[in-house]
């Protein structure tokens, strides 16, 4: 159970921001230094639930081969056409395509507090990493427990733990399959999190 009284919002700020960039794009040795500065933001108690993901990261991005290898990695999982696919309106629709119902309702959420992508942003409004960043974004505009719980649960929780799932048992993840483990568990503790703190309202 999470203890409510030891809430550090920073640390869900960076942890969201932090699991969204896992999933943004491959990881290479110039982002080591952000990555690292996140990973120094966290509290001693954050940082250590991290260090195992923070270690192997590291490891893969000291040397080119490490880095081919994670970039590999990653093309295996998120690249090619069996890889898997970090949008929600794929899972969440009767065919898996871009764009669907999921999408819209998303999108629409984005619009009622004032955001929209530019055209030529990198992933659509479904993509793990946009709605991960999102409930960043909440955190940090302190909008209500309530609204931060209504978002995850319908439209983070609906569809991500499953895909998460099957990158823990992808035969290629190696890196991806602790990070999925890692955000699996960080959204769980987020929802029980968010409950408590809407029942002491």
């Amino acid at each position: 159970m999470v203890m409510v009284m030891n809430v550090n919002y920073q640390d869900r700020v960076v942890q969201y921001a932090l699991h969204a960039r896992f999933f943004y794009d491959q990881l290479l040795a110039k982002d080591w230094p952000v990555l690292q500065n996140t990973f120094e933001a966290m509290t001693p108690t954050c940082r250590q639930a991290h260090q195992v993901i923070r270690t192997e990261i590291e490891k893969a991005l000291s040397d080119k081969a490490a880095e081919e290898k994670l970039r590999v990695e990653y093309a295996h999982l998120f690249l090619l056409p069996e890889g898997v696919k970090m949008y929600a309106s794929v899972h969440q629709s009767s065919e898996p395509l871009l764009r669907q119902k999921a999408w819209q309702q998303v999108t629409k959420r984005y619009k009622t507090h004032g955001l929209k992508l530019e055209p030529d942003e990198y992933h659509p409004e479904d993509h793990a990493s946009v709605e991960l960043s999102f409930m960043a974004h909440l955190i940090e505009q302190g909008e209500s427990y309530e609204a931060q719980l209504d978002f995850l649960q319908k439209h983070v929780l609906i569809w991500l733990p499953g895909v998460l799932q099957k990158l823990c048992t992808h035969p290629k993840a190696e890196i991806y399959r602790l990070v999925s483990e890692r955000t699996l568990h960080f959204l769980k503790e987020e929802e029980q999190l968010l409950m408590q703190l809407m029942n002491m309202e």
